[in-house]
């Protein structure tokens, strides 16, 4: 069955993506079959983060006039990690719906590095999900619950670099559209190491 993923724990827990290499046939025997199994390493050891930023229309600062206007929290559609992992870590960008046209701009240590933008409309129960965890790299628009899943690569802006990579250090990203609102999102990175 794959994929397959091998869990490793020490003082933290470690995974590995891997495939059966070989398997040893045995005789049934009471309980079932006995068989040695070689598993084939297919790529580092990483660990699991999920980040997540919450966007709200509270925080900011009010007044109580004639005109409603608040001052929004420009953080809002921000996120800001630091990665320890010397080598360049896949992750999974999630923008959910509402959005008209996302864009995104990544940060590595306060200097801008990469940007990405694609000319789609997501609803209110849809997101938008960039990945760089597998190969080939994608870019899809999914329900919430990952049905209806729509190949968006061709909307992209092919002007940006489009997918996203870690790096040593403090990393942040910045989304934002051309609709009204902040949007939430996630962001679901491996760091990876050669050895643990």
């Amino acid at each position: 069955k794959k994929p397959l993923t091998l869990s490793y724990t020490t003082f933290d827990t470690y995974y590995i993506d891997v495939q059966m290499d070989l398997i040893d046939k045995t005789e049934k025997e009471t309980g079932g079959l006995y068989c040695k199994i070689q598993l084939m390493g297919l790529g580092l050891f990483y660990k699991t983060y999920t980040d997540r930023n919450i966007a709200e229309e509270n925080g900011g600062k009010t007044y109580d006039y004639t005109y409603d206007y608040t001052y929004a929290n420009n953080a809002a559609s921000t996120l800001q990690f630091d990665v320890e992992s010397q080598r360049q870590c896949p992750c999974k960008l999630i923008i959910l719906g509402p959005a008209i046209n996302p864009s995104w701009t990544q940060y590595l240590n306060g200097e801008q590095v990469a940007t990405g933008k694609v000319n789609v409309t997501l609803s209110a129960s849809e997101r938008l999900i960039v990945d760089t965890t597998k190969i080939p790299y994608s870019i899809i628009k999914c329900n919430h619950d990952g049905t209806n899943a729509e190949n968006v690569y061709q909307n992209s802006d092919f002007t940006t670099k489009r997918f996203i990579l870690l790096n040593n250090g403090q990393n942040t990203i910045r989304i934002n559209h051309e609709g009204a609102d902040d949007l939430n999102l996630y962001l679901e990175r491996r760091e990876v190491y050669e050895t643990v």
